[in-house]
């Protein structure tokens, strides 16, 4: 089969966010699952953190990853996980077992981040920018850039 696009990386940078993925109810309902149902007017990233202060780290690794992951592991393996989130070098998410649950162990990372930022260091993903150029029948590319 014949390649029908060019393709060049453009540029590669360093995120810590994930725009517009996680909503103020998502955080509210999960700061709820973990014992802390926040106020009417209660800031979401307040409400989680003062969940997750009201927890042991052991508590706080079990009972997160069993609410966000498709595929939690044992109780020690979540405390493990979130313990291994310290080292910024190496964070479990890059090749957890469970290619499904990796993006939402990013998101625990996060979390834990926002709500100890001195004890959890900021994850980071990179944001790929793409040059894609469409190939006429014999492989050239056309002279339109899309980005």
């Amino acid at each position: 089969m014949k390649p029908t696009h060019a393709v060049a990386v453009a540029a590669l940078d360093p995120d810590d966010q994930v725009p517009g993925r996680f909503s103020e109810a998502g955080l509210r309902e999960l700061s709820a699952a973990l014992g802390h149902p926040p106020a009417p007017d209660e800031d979401p990233w307040d409400a989680i953190a003062t969940a997750f202060r009201a927890l042991s780290t052991q508590d706080l690794g079990e009972r997160l990853l069993e609410a966000v992951l498709l595929k939690p592991p044992i109780p020690a393996g979540c405390e493990a996980l979130l313990e291994a989130m310290r080292d910024p070098s190496n964070p479990p998410w890059v090749h957890h077992d469970v290619p499904e649950d990796r993006f939402q162990l990013w998101y625990c990372h996060l979390l834990v981040h926002r709500a100890f930022p001195d004890r959890w260091p900021a994850p980071a993903i990179r944001r790929v920018t793409l040059h894609v150029w469409q190939l006429d029948q014999i492989g050239r590319a056309s002279c339109r850039e899309r980005v």
